[in-house]
């Protein structure tokens, strides 16, 4: 994820983007929310346009939208304590959100939420990929969430990590919570869990 969002230099090999980037277009979400504590969900939204010397009336404007757009309308002025795990992680999402960008990179952020609060943000990354249409690539460790939320699974061994399958997922969309009892969405698990399974020497 680091490689590809330009942070870290690959130790070996070449990494390259096939998407016309412009500074700014890459969108990143940790597994922690990484949130300014001392800040509101406004301020944490605005780091990126406070970062780049561009915190105008205009990011503003963009800020209350992205934080509507995460379901957090009327928490603008709270701060990371007065949140829960969940809405902490929707204003992470919202601040990566906010520039618009091409390339939206999340790094198991759901990982640490209780199963409720994850299928709710589930759905609600869907929805916000279905309006915006960003490449999203992201990294979970659960089957049942990487089925139900893309086009296209990689599945990786151990260290050193490698890809061991490239899977296409046809389950019909939109997904929607009956889509966890679809015949299509059960094949396709069991598909990627096989895969995941000799990936990792199991089965």
């Amino acid at each position: 994820m680091r490689i590809v969002a330009g942070l870290t230099p690959p130790s070996s090999g070449s990494c390259s983007v096939a998407l016309d980037l412009a500074p700014g277009r890459i969108g990143f979400v940790f597994q922690d929310p990484t949130l300014m504590p001392w800040s509101t969900v406004t301020n944490n939204v605005l780091l990126p346009f406070r970062i780049a010397g561009h915190p105008g009336a205009e990011a503003r404007e963009r800020a209350v939208a992205a934080i509507e757009a995460v379901g957090l309308a009327g928490f603008q002025a709270a701060y990371p304590r007065e949140l829960s795990g969940g809405m902490r992680m929707r204003v992470s999402i919202a601040r990566a959100l906010v520039t618009d960008p091409d390339l939206l990179l999340l790094d198991e952020p759901f990982a640490a939420l209780d199963e409720i609060t994850r299928l709710a943000l589930n759905d609600d990354l869907l929805r916000l990929w279905e309006e915006k249409r960003p490449t999203i690539l992201f990294v979970t460790h659960s089957v049942f969430e990487s089925v139900y939320l893309s086009t296209r699974i990689a599945v990786m061994s151990a260290r050193p990590g490698r890809i061991c399958a490239d899977l296409p997922v046809a389950v019909p969309r939109p997904r929607q919570r009956v889509t966890r009892s679809s015949p299509e969405y059960v094949a396709m698990c069991d598909m990627v869990s096989a895969a995941l399974g000799k990936a990792m020497g199991t089965s």
